[in-house]
């Protein structure tokens, strides 16, 4: 059994920018999405502290949403996008590149249903550590909304 933490997850304000795109297309989406935040804040202190992304079925496609957690101002040209809190999500960490987050995923939505809990809601990345180009000291907490089956 892969241990996860459950816990609460906190509202948040995002500057961000989304598409609803096909699944084969997510992770080359937010990438593109993330830069398009990081163009409206430029070299801003502080802007770009807490990247969050999320992911919601729509259909047979896929919402993202990737962005900046933000105070109250949202920068003009920034989509402004509240998370709601949530109040039982089961959290991973992902560690190393993106390449094998799907790996992860997998693990976490396994150790989800082993508890009788089942997905329920927007699921987010919160990338607590992703600074290098090849991505081999990257740390990603995985976080999935559940709510018992």
């Amino acid at each position: 059994m892969t241990e996860i933490d459950i816990r609460p997850l906190p509202a948040l304000r995002l500057a961000a920018a989304s598409d609803v795109v096909a699944p084969a297309d997510v992770a080359s989406t937010v990438e593109a999405l993330f830069q398009e935040v990081q163009a409206v804040f430029g070299h801003a202190p502080g802007a770009q502290d807490v990247p969050i992304a999320t992911y919601e079925a729509d259909g047979e496609r896929m919402r993202v949403v990737a962005g900046y957690v933000v105070g109250m101002l949202v920068p003009e040209g920034a989509e402004s996008v509240d998370l709601e809190p949530v109040e039982q999500a089961a959290v991973l960490e992902h560690r190393g590149p993106m390449s094998g987050v799907r790996a992860t995923w997998d693990a976490l939505h396994a150790a989800i249903a082993e508890r009788g809990l089942v997905a329920d809601g927007a699921a987010r990345e919160r990338y607590v550590r992703a600074e290098s180009a090849d991505q081999a000291d990257w740390i990603v907490e995985l976080q999935q909304p559940t709510r018992t089956a």
